[in-house]
């Protein structure tokens, strides 16, 4: 179809010509974005703390699996355990690697001043970080457990010594109790 010299086309106008460019540009961002995800909450780290409740300075193993939204596991990456509560802000507590099926595990010896922390894993891959946390409560267990017969009843209860050196112990007392007749 031709046109009268002068007349320009809808496609010919500058109009149009301003609108192509970055209309084109978005429809291009909207297809990169679809099909290469942000890493935005791309990934899950699923974190278990054995035992949840420990004495000071004792033995607390953390474990748990970095695996992506899509199901697969993040294998290879490096991990790391903080942990903040009371006076402690991010203090590191172990590192590790992922195995190739992205499970984590790490031990270390629970804080030495009671209280409930926050024990955070961090799992970085491929300069992304992805984080799972959970709780760890560090506090004395006390309590009375009764033994015997109807004659007598025995009170169990733990305590804590200190020796000379300055070490602290612990120690189950017994107290009998004997029903008189």
């Amino acid at each position: 179809m031709r046109f009268k010299s002068g007349f320009k086309s809808r496609f010919e106008s500058s109009r149009f010509k301003s609108l192509v460019v970055p209309l084109f540009l978005l429809f291009a961002l909207v297809a990169l974005f679809s099909v290469f995800p942000t890493s935005a909450s791309t990934a899950a780290v699923n974190v278990t703390i054995t035992p949840s409740t420990a004495w000071w300075n004792k033995t607390v193993v953390v474990n748990g699996t970095a695996k992506y939204t899509n199901g697969s596991a993040i294998p290879s990456a490096s991990m790391a355990v903080t942990i903040t509560g009371k006076s402690l802000v991010n203090e590191s507590y172990c590192t590790n690697t992922t195995s190739s099926g992205g499970e984590f595990s790490c031990t270390f010896a629970s804080p030495k001043e009671l209280g409930t922390y926050d024990v955070r894993v961090y799992v970085t891959k491929d300069g992304e970080t992805f984080t799972g946390s959970n709780w760890l409560t560090v506090k004395l267990t006390f309590g009375e457990s009764y033994t015997g017969t109807e004659d007598r009843v025995v009170y169990e209860v733990p305590m804590l010594l200190q020796d000379m050196t300055g070490r602290i112990k612990t120690a189950l007392v017994r107290v009998i109790i004997w029903r008189g007749t």
